[in-house]
């Protein structure tokens, strides 16, 4: 990835950052800077003074190699944050992005709140500026071999700045069913990409098995409404659906399938070299609590209404006939009344809407259910087979 733009200058801000940062000592947890001498350190800090007085000089190059020296010594917030400067000077707008980022993480909480915003600032300006956006990746379980667009990315777990625009992640880990993702990333978008792979089930090959010479895998392919439950064979999980096909043994098979408290399970044949379709209905739609809770809301806000309504109208009814001392006493009691009622209808109406949307997606406690499409048996292959394909012959 070349640079992809020239500097547009070392912003204000940031170079005081190097010019003013005092060299702190990090928090510890670093090997290299626990095991520290204090002699190593005070050079260190010796190598940091060279390197921004070189740098207020306009000898950056020299600068950049004072400072690498110095972390090398003692890593430290302030001198990643030095080395970022200098390398953007000098027109390497990637490296010195990934030396801000370095600083800020090294850093942490120990650099100062208006500093911390100042380098976050100019991270996001340069991936802008290239056109990166970055990438998270997390995968389960972790050590996954990722590739973006085919071309290697490291192992999960991964995070790093990748080109904005469409990609495809590709996770590939022994004994799991190698796997794929979309990504789209806008310059200067995060995003996380959460994948948990499909354990492969593996089954014994043969001369005679489902695997051998001759013959084709026997594959359970399964899918859930909701997606993402757990499956299992025989009491062993071959993944989450959807489940694309993982291989077992030919035969019969008790298949489970769980989402939360919901499960459905049943025995499933597997013909040898086919691959047996299982469609799952679990349920789990909107609780039903929350139904009847707002049909209920709605009946009593109507009951409400009318009761509220029916008193005002009441009160109308004694205004047409009382004094003018009495009708100063009702005026304001009916006029109360009737605004209530007009607000309980429409909580009444509101309620009423949403039950009836919710009707629609709410689980009344269907029972899970499973549909299996079975494959026909594989034709036998061989000599045998060539005679059994061989048509009759009419006559002699």
């Amino acid at each position: 990835m070349g640079v992809m733009g020239k500097t547009k200058g070392i912003p204000g801000l940031l170079c005081a950052v190097l010019l003013a940062a005092a060299f702190a000592a990090p928090a510890p947890g670093r090997a290299q800077e626990a095991s520290a001498t204090e002699a190593q350190r005070e050079q260190a800090r010796e190598l940091f003074r060279r390197g921004r007085e070189l740098y207020q000089r306009g000898r950056t190059e020299e600068a950049l190699e004072i400072l690498r020296q110095a972390w090398e010594l003692y890593p430290s917030w302030a001198v990643s944050n030095g080395m970022a400067l200098c390398a953007e000077k000098l027109g390497r707008m990637e490296e010195a992005l990934a030396l801000y980022e370095r600083s800020l993480a090294e850093g942490g909480a120990s650099i100062p709140a208006d500093q911390q915003g100042q380098i976050a600032q100019r991270i996001g300006e340069l991936r802008r500026e290239l056109r990166l956006g970055r990438l998270r990746v997390v995968t389960h379980p972790d050590g996954v071999a990722l590739t973006l667009d085919g071309a290697p990315l490291g192992a999960s777990p991964f995070e790093g700045n990748i080109p904005a625009g469409e990609h495809v992640i590709g996770l590939r880990l022994a004994g799991y069913e190698d796997a794929e993702r979309p990504v789209t990333l806008a310059v200067g978008e995060s995003r996380t990409v959460d994948v948990t792979l499909v354990a492969r089930v593996e089954t014994p090959a043969g001369p005679t098995g489902p695997t051998g010479p001759g013959g084709a895998g026997t594959r359970l392919a399964v899918e859930s409404e909701p997606a993402g439950a757990a499956v299992l064979v025989d009491g062993e999980p071959v993944g989450t659906t959807p489940v694309p096909g993982a291989e077992v043994e030919p035969g019969e098979h008790v298949v489970r399938v769980e989402y939360g408290d919901r499960a459905w399970e049943d025995r499933v044949t597997m013909v040898e070299g086919g691959t047996t379709r299982l469609t799952v209905s679990l349920g789990g739609g909107v609780h039903q609590g929350w139904f009847w809770g707002i049909a209920s809301t709605a009946v009593a806000a109507a009951a409400g209404a009318a009761g509220t309504g029916g008193y005002a109208w009441s009160l109308h009814d004694e205004y047409q006939t009382a004094s003018p001392s009495r009708q100063d006493e009702i005026r304001p009691t009916g006029e109360l009344m009737l605004d209530v009622a007009d607000a309980l209808w429409g909580v009444a109406g509101a309620a009423a809407i949403g039950a009836l949307v919710l009707f629609f997606f709410t689980d009344f406690g269907e029972e899970p259910s499973g549909t299996i499409a079975v494959p026909e048996p594989v034709a036998p292959v061989g000599p045998d087979a060539a005679v059994m394909r061989e048509p009759l012959r009419f006559g002699l």
